[in-house]
């Protein structure tokens, strides 16, 4: 009887002491997967908790940052190296407008920290001024 007291305990133990291990540190500027952080106009990064990212026919990643009425939704090409096709923003602080490779705008698009950082300038309107185009410059910092 004393045997199993005493195994039982060794058992015990060795689970809380298992469970109470603190998970793994991020290095600086990495953020948990479905997280990302949207800046416009080099301002303050707004972080978002609801990324959503897909493959389409194995050379396109779609991905949805934030909701359909208040987020970013990006397309990412990995025919011929990783490149941004297209970057719209929907009503993020005010600014609704979208970058198109070869039609409007500028991207460029790399891996960093496990995760995509994609920066340049989108055309669009903001609600301040909303009969006047303007160019934004954007920075996100997506981890899928």
């Amino acid at each position: 009887m004393h045997n199993r007291w005493l195994v039982g305990g060794i058992l015990l133990v060795l689970g809380v002491s298992g469970c109470s291990t603190a998970p793994p540190q991020r290095s600086a500027g990495v953020l948990p997967p479905g997280t990302a952080t949207v800046s416009l106009e080099a301002g303050a990064a707004t972080k978002i908790d609801a990324v959503d990212c897909s493959t389409m026919r194995d050379s396109l990643t779609h991905i949805a940052i934030g909701t359909p009425t208040k987020g970013v939704d990006t397309y990412l090409a990995t025919t011929g190296g990783l490149t941004a096709s297209s970057v719209s923003f929907n009503d993020l602080d005010g600014f609704t407008g979208s970058y198109w490779s070869d039609v409007q705008g500028k991207a460029q698009v790399r891996v960093q920290n496990d995760g995509y950082l994609i920066d340049g300038v989108a055309r669009g309107y903001d609600e301040t001024h909303p009969s006047a185009a303007i160019d934004k410059s954007f920075q996100i910092k997506v981890f899928c």
